[in-house]
């Protein structure tokens, strides 16, 4: 990972809804984002298992291991799949708790590439691609 620096001055914060591509790399969720420096960029510390478990829920985990979109904004959306609410900041990223698993997981400070601060809310849709 980047940098601080180098981080805050590449962001995509501006835009209200986001879009990233995860993919399985053996071990977690990772993500690539040539717009903000991001190579497999990893979900870790219980955002992955927050991941594995909505794209079981909805039947498209295995398919899902190649690659799916995932669409993020901190404003709900139709169609939305996960909420995530903050609780705290730690270590430069933010804990955030899943409203309907009760799930807990930490999002690092690459948070910061598409958020100006932590948003009290995260809303996630997600989609084979």
């Amino acid at each position: 990972m980047q940098n601080n620096n180098k981080m805050k001055k590449k962001n995509k914060h501006n835009n209200a809804m986001q879009e990233i591509y995860p993919y399985w790399n053996g071990h977690t969720w990772v993500f690539d984002d040539e717009a903000v420096g991001l190579l497999a960029e990893p979900f870790v510390l219980g955002i992955d298992q927050i991941i594995t478990n909505a794209l079981n829920r909805l039947g498209i985990l295995e398919e899902a291991k190649k690659g799916f979109r995932m669409t993020f904004s901190e404003q709900a959306f139709p169609g939305f799949e996960s909420e995530l609410t903050f609780d705290h900041l730690e270590a430069g990223g933010a804990f955030y708790t899943e409203v309907n698993t009760h799930e807990k997981g930490w999002l690092c400070p690459a948070l910061f590439l598409y958020f100006s601060s932590a948003p009290q809310y995260i809303f996630a849709r997600y989609a084979l691609k």
